[in-house]
């Protein structure tokens, strides 16, 4: 909220200054490298891409800036050394100071001279508030649905797909990816005044190999994200929550409504914690949580548990009458 206010009001000429959610950026960098490279065209591919995107805007505000891929860290530095050189300002949100930034990650020593360099460039602000103001909001009913059984999960998603597309069961159709195709089980075209929607289950966008690259174009496709079946999650699930962290910042930087079917409510669907062995993680949680033992401090202080309580808070956002309100 704070980033669209200040992105709003900046007195950079709309056509010079973007927004764009991390993620989207990164993935757009590496497109246009492999273009570049595909063409065979003469300079450095990195820097060539660099020197267009300072072109192209003299403003870059990143929401969600994090750094997890080996494949990100290693060219950070290059990126931002020339754009920063020929005269880009960048401004970004992030759950972790710079210094934090790729923790634990391979080969980390290759990215701390970008660091550094964001230090040298950036003034880093801490911001702390009790409030929480993307709860302030009108909170909407029917957007985040809890069902002891998969039968009343089933029938409450049922129940909003019918509210959003009346009449129409929808049909199977395929969307396009980076050479990739995702299978959408359910979906449902824009007609008469309806909203496009969809259907996946929490197992098709979140137990698979999917990442922000396939998220964008649901969203881009769609209207409405229906979403079934969503587990309690844990540190035993890390790559479940990455995934489902990453869906939510996707929908909610394209403006696309979302509902989900789900075991548990909202504020108890994440626990900070290591799933015993043989525990059911449809049960309730136990008394006392068993993390690892070296492992307790790690866990609630862990990039997931960071990025889930942000997670948990666009959610509830997401769910607003404001948001709901708002053009997809």
């Amino acid at each position: 909220m704070l980033m669209d206010a200040f992105f709003e009001a900046s007195a950079v000429p709309p056509s010079r200054r973007r927004r764009v959610h991390f993620h989207e950026f990164m993935l757009e960098v590496h497109s246009r490298v492999h273009q570049h490279r595909q063409a065979k065209l003469e300079g450095d591919a990195l820097l060539s891409v660099a020197s267009k995107v300072a072109a192209e805007a003299q403003l870059l505000c990143f929401d969600e800036f994090q750094v997890r891929d080996v494949g990100d860290a290693m060219l950070m530095n290059r990126l931002f050394g020339r754009m920063f050189d020929r005269g880009v300002t960048m401004v970004a949100t992030s759950n972790r100071p710079p210094e934090d930034l790729y923790a634990g990650g391979l080969q980390r020593e290759l990215f701390e001279p970008f660091i550094h360099r964001v230090k040298e460039r950036c003034l880093v602000h801490r911001l702390g508030s009790e409030v929480d103001y993307r709860q302030a909001g009108e909170q909407a009913d029917r957007t985040w649905m809890v069902g002891a059984d998969p039968r009343s999960r089933a029938a409450a998603l049922e129940a909003a797909w019918r509210r959003v597309a009346g009449a129409s069961d929808g049909t199977p159709s395929t969307l396009s990816t980076q050479g990739r195709t995702i299978r959408v089980p359910r979906g449902v075209s824009a007609a008469g005044g309806r909203p496009s929607a969809c259907v996946f289950s929490f197992k098709d966008l979140c137990q698979e190999p999917r990442g922000a690259a396939d998220f964008i174009v649901i969203a881009r496709a769609f209207d409405v994200v229906m979403l079934s079946d969503v587990p309690p999650m844990t540190l035993s699930e890390r790559n479940e929550v990455r995934r489902f962290i990453t869906l939510v910042d996707v929908l909610y930087e394209q403006r696309t409504k979302l509902v989900v079917s789900a075991a548990r409510p909202l504020e108890r669907i994440f626990e900070a914690r290591y799933r015993e062995p043989g525990e059911d993680r449809f049960a309730a949680a136990p008394a006392a949580a068993a993390e690892k033992p070296s492992a307790s401090a790690a866990a609630a202080n862990s990039d997931e548990a960071f990025a889930f309580d942000r997670c948990t808070s666009r959610l509830m956002e997401m769910g607003s009458s404001e948001y709901l309100g708002t053009d997809a």
